[in-house]
């Protein structure tokens, strides 16, 4: 009988294992904060002894009028970029033992329309903006595939496709799969972050994935409820309390379930790439959602990069909210972040 049950273990096993070929793995679940170009040392050495933070994604940002830069502009300032990042910032990563997921923020061309209610990147409207796009990510999976400290490479953090896309160019998600296919072809054990038109869960389920793509994990944006975490942004601040009808867990739930849903379905791991709460809320509603979404992050095992650190004062864990006595040295967001960051689990 025991010898009989020891064969059944063993098939079972060869099932499973057959069963879960070419599917994402499991990773080990990350946990970080937003970086962008303009990351000076300074900020790396305050974000390991502030926060603790073991994780970035680090973000290639081009400013400067990238929109309408030829592609020998936009090569030049992406290449300094680089430069910068691995003769600066990579250094003092490796002194404070962070680990980086690489990220293009901005793809070649910038974007053709930001003003429509679907804005488009030029890789969906240029063929060289598009054929630049996979160069770029050959160089750079072979100038990084062995450091230690890079640990991940997200493809664009998030891909406008706009409303028509002309004969001839890829859409997204045959774009991705052949990116997927470049960086894997030349970088092996690195999990390659994949994403949907927007980085909308919603769309997560049309993502096409190459056979043989190896190690993958799934961004998405979470900025649910949009209006509650907008203001003092796009609106007025100091009128949408959270929980309220306007914004309360139900909500926050519901959008999460999407998610859920297809990391289910998919056995996938997800990493919410970006997230935040707000400032410029009644007191301590900002504090209050981020409790909520943090801990329903870690209930659901999806990996989290809180947006951002000192990318801009809107999302600022440093500079105070309503509940923030004005001369503290931390605010209550940025001690939960660090309690999140410093335990076991997602």
């Amino acid at each position: 009988m025991d010898v009989f049950k020891r064969f059944l273990l063993l098939v079972s096993c060869f099932v499973i294992c057959h069963i879960e070929k070419g599917l994402a793995q499991p990773a080990r679940c990350v946990k970080g904060v937003n970086t962008v170009s303009g990351l000076k040392s300074i900020d790396i050495d305050d974000l390991k002894t502030r926060l603790g933070a073991k994780t970035i994604r680090y973000c290639i940002e081009i400013g400067g009028g990238v929109d309408q830069m030829s592609e020998a502009q936009y090569l030049l300032a992406f290449n300094q970029m680089v430069d910068q990042f691995e003769s600066e910032l990579l250094p003092g990563l490796v002194a404070n033992g962070i680990k980086a997921i690489l990220c293009l923020g901005s793809p070649p061309g910038g974007f053709v329309d930001r003003s429509s209610r679907l804005p488009q990147h030029r890789i969906f409207s240029a063929p060289w903006a598009q054929n630049t796009l996979k160069s770029i990510w050959e160089m750079l999976a072979v100038r990084f595939k062995d450091h230690p400290n890079i640990v991940a490479f997200q493809l664009v953090s998030e891909p406008a496709v706009g409303s028509f896309i002309p004969v001839g160019l890829q859409g997204w998600y045959d774009l991705q799969a052949e990116l997927v296919n470049i960086v894997r072809s030349r970088v092996a054990n690195k999990p390659i972050i994949v994403t949907s038109e927007y980085s909308q869960a919603t769309r997560l389920s049309r993502i096409k994935l190459p056979a043989d793509s190896g190690q993958i994990w799934y961004a998405v944006h979470f900025y649910n409820p949009y209006k509650f975490l907008k203001q003092g942004i796009e609106s007025r601040p100091y009128k949408i309390a959270y929980p309220s009808s306007s914004a309360n867990l139900n909500m926050v739930l519901k959008s999460i379930s999407r998610i859920t849903a297809f990391a289910r379905k998919k056995r996938a791991q997800i990493v919410i790439t970006e997230f935040s709460t707000t400032r410029f809320a009644p007191k301590n509603s900002g504090l209050n959602y981020l409790q909520d979404v943090l801990a329903l992050f870690k209930k659901n095992k999806f990996g989290w990069i809180y947006h951002a650190w000192r990318e801009s004062d809107y999302w600022s864990l440093e500079l105070p909210a309503r509940e923030d006595k004005p001369n503290a040295s931390f605010t209550k967001r940025a001690t939960t972040i660090k309690k999140y960051l410093r335990g076991s689990g997602c």
